[in-house]
């Protein structure tokens, strides 16, 4: 990063704790107990006790699991607030910021493109184990589509999460309704495992 871009930078952001309130926490609790529990569900996966095709769904879980860890981070790091501001100091820069808007609206256009070619490409890749997990896809689609678009900085989409509905705000709706269906699917994985590991086990 050039010494300009990096003192435009430095002025909006600093690496610090990006929502050190109650909710904030709760999310990142969350965010880490999806984890833990993806992890669980793939461990037991990789034993044999989660079906149908047990070798994809320890992969799936696992990454369930990794991603969401990262995410646990990243809630409190405010990785994305730091995408905005190089996005806003790049755009004055280089002379474009009064045609942000169309970059922003270009950026989730692309975005929900790509995620659709990628939910697709992930439904194909673990077909066989799709339908006994589509409150999991659906789940991460809400949250990555969530933490990327917050990530663009489209004004529209500030405001709209930033709004509140008897006393809750939509980015605590929208972001912890993905978690929450994640978090679901892993339960569901888990039970449905118990029996079949009991069987084995008698």
């Amino acid at each position: 990063m050039d010494p300009s871009l990096w003192d435009c930078v430095a002025r909006d952001w600093s690496p610090r704790i990006g929502d050190p309130h109650f909710m904030g926490w709760l999310t990142v609790l969350a965010y880490a107990v999806t984890a833990g529990v993806a992890g669980r569900t793939a461990l037991a996966a990789r034993r044999g006790h989660v079906t149908p095709s047990p070798g994809l769904q320890a992969l799936f879980w696992l990454g369930v699991s990794l991603l969401y860890a990262l995410l646990a981070v990243n809630k409190q790091l405010d990785l994305q607030t730091a995408m905005t501001t190089i996005g806003r100091c790049l755009a004055y820069r280089d002379g474009w910021y009064e045609a942000r808007r169309g970059v922003q609206i270009a950026f989730i256009v692309g975005f929900a493109c790509t995620s659709a070619i990628g939910v697709a490409v992930l439904a194909w890749c673990f077909r066989s184990i799709f339908a006994s997990n589509r409150l999991a896809f659906l789940g991460i689609m809400i949250t990555v589509t969530f933490v990327l678009v917050r990530a663009a900085g489209f004004h529209g989409m500030d405001q709209f999460i930033g709004t509140s509905i008897l006393g809750l705000r939509m980015n605590w709706v929208v972001e912890l309704s993905g978690i929450m269906l994640v978090l679901a699917a892993t339960i569901l994985a888990l039970r449905h495992a118990q029996p079949q590991t009991a069987g084995q086990n008698t």
